[in-house]
């Protein structure tokens, strides 16, 4: 079993349980995060729900600060996110940089004490917005 296998396998549980734990999601701790709902919205043609799979959107994302390192699971596919700016903000932590491989800009703001999220990535004539949720990775 590959290590991203682990990681897909244990993220369920710990979405789960992420109430119970006693973690800070200030990028202190490692955080794995899945994307649970993505909204493509396309110029001229409005915006649809659509699964995460369906537009290449990261179905899992491992944050590691420390390293400012950001891995992403693309349906099976692993690759990293170049992070250009972090700061906290009111509460959240706020990461943002620009996707190499597909040319869109994101942020990614994440709540420091509950773990959800929101990225929002725009590019030409297209935006996603993909909500989820943390927990801190090994867990606390």
């Amino acid at each position: 079993m590959n290590e991203m296998t682990k990681i897909c396998s244990f993220i369920g549980l710990m979405i789960a349980s992420a109430p119970l734990l006693a973690a800070d999601f200030d990028g202190s701790k490692p955080m794995l995060c899945a994307s649970l709902d993505v909204l493509e919205c396309v110029d001229g043609r409005g915006c649809d729900m659509v699964a995460a799979e369906d537009v290449d959107a990261p179905q899992f994302i491992l944050v590691d600060l420390k390293h400012d390192k950001l891995q992403l699971d693309r349906s099976g596919r692993p690759q990293s996110a170049e992070l250009r700016n972090r700061e906290s903000l009111n509460g959240r932590l706020v990461l943002q940089g620009v996707g190499t491989e597909t040319g869109l800009g994101w942020t990614f703001s994440v709540d420091e004490e509950t773990g959800r999220f929101v990225i929002s990535a725009s590019g030409d004539e297209v935006a996603f917005i993909i909500f989820g949720a943390c927990t801190t990775f090994p867990p606390s």
